[in-house]
């Protein structure tokens, strides 16, 4: 273990999780440099709260927290540990994409109540569910636009994947900010009837913006927990950070579990399933 002081690596257990350093004398932990450190409670207990807060408020958390751990933490503890961790924990939450990393992406906007005021918040996703921005605003224009594709950019890039359409309900703001994907990408304005249209040689009959209004209906259930409304464009903001890596989550979920499915151990799993005469929901 190197010494955090004076960075030596000639150190040896001093009891428990601490140790000494011989050059320096001085005593450390090893979690000295986590973010962890001088919490009072554990990093597994504050990890396992951060995730908890994604999918249930927080005086639910009080309840599950007290019967597991036996602790009490206050709900201002809750929310201050989220907005701490929320980033260092789910940073990397990977996507899964198509084999040829191409993908046609949806755009749309949704009213909520900012500070007493109407402010916008903003999606951006693929035809496979994977969201790749989201973000609040309190104005519905170019600038917002741009924010948003220049978000998904970011991580476009990070993964590799190339955007062949972007479909909008043709605001004007979202047929400017296209071109910012570039020429190979063809901006397409249609609603929830939907339309025919050739993308790079291949013909689609029918393409609809219903992936963004889907993303809505979700969006609806998650802003329950907050009543609809924020005090602050940052607590949207983060609120909108959480909502992203809850849909992160989702995919990974229902891609682990596709992935289950048709692997050989999945066929296994069900063969011995049916041979033992078990209910296939008996299995989790």
């Amino acid at each position: 273990m190197q010494c955090c002081h004076c960075k030596s690596w000639n150190t040896k257990k001093n009891g428990g999780h601490r140790y000494k350093c011989n050059d320096c004398g001085r005593t450390f932990v090893e979690w000295i440099n986590s973010p962890f450190y001088r919490h009072r409670f554990s990093d597994i207990l504050i990890s396992f709260v951060v995730m908890l807060y994604i999918f249930m408020p927080p005086s639910h958390i009080q309840t599950v927290i007290f019967t597991m751990f036996g602790k009490s933490v206050s709900e201002k503890t809750i929310r201050d540990w989220h907005k701490k961790f929320h980033n260092l924990l789910f940073s990397n939450i990977p996507l899964h994409l198509p084999a040829n990393q191409r993908v046609r992406l949806h755009a749309d906007e949704k009213f909520i109540n900012v500070g007493g005021k109407q402010g916008y918040w903003w999606s951006l996703l693929d035809e496979f569910g994977n969201l790749y921005a989201t973000i609040v605003t309190m104005a519905r224009d170019l600038t917002s636009a741009k924010q948003l594709v220049r978000m998904s950019l970011v991580k476009m890039r990070k993964l590799g994947v190339i955007c062949d359409a972007f479909v909008s309900d043709g605001a004007p703001a979202y047929i400017k900010a296209s071109h910012l994907f570039g020429r190979q990408c063809k901006h397409i304005v249609t609603g929830i009837q939907g339309k025919a249209f050739w993308i790079n040689g291949k013909f689609y009959p029918k393409i609809t913006n219903n992936d963004a209004e889907s993303l809505n209906s979700q969006l609806e259930k998650f802003l329950a927990k907050y009543s609809y409304s924020f005090p602050t464009l940052k607590a949207a903001n983060d609120a909108a950070k959480t909502f992203q890596c809850l849909c992160d989550l989702k995919q990974n979920f229902r891609a682990c579990a596709e992935h289950r499915k048709s692997s050989q151990a999945g066929i296994c799993e069900l063969q011995t399933i049916e041979a033992l005469n078990f209910p296939n929901n008996a299995w989790s």
